[in-house]
């Protein structure tokens, strides 16, 4: 299945499936925008903005509760 997903405004640098939950997929661009699209339904489940600053990268725990980190 290939999917095509257009949630970012400008470049993308990191994309990884979620740990917990393999049908969402994590994201984060220059745009400063951190996008969780599910694709099982097709649509964006989460997102969230900077206002200052940038995104320099997203991680996930490898351990309950499996959170998503944000770096600057």
């Amino acid at each position: 299945m290939t999917l095509q997903v257009s949630a970012h405004h400008s470049d993308v640098f990191k994309v990884f499936a979620d740990l917990n939950h393999p049908n969402l997929i994590h994201s984060c661009g220059k745009d400063k925008n951190l996008n969780c699209y599910d694709i099982k339904t097709q649509k964006k489940a989460t997102i969230q903005s900077l206002k200052n600053g940038f995104i320099t990268g997203i991680a996930q725990k490898k351990t309950k509760p499996f959170e998503i980190g944000i770096y600057f």
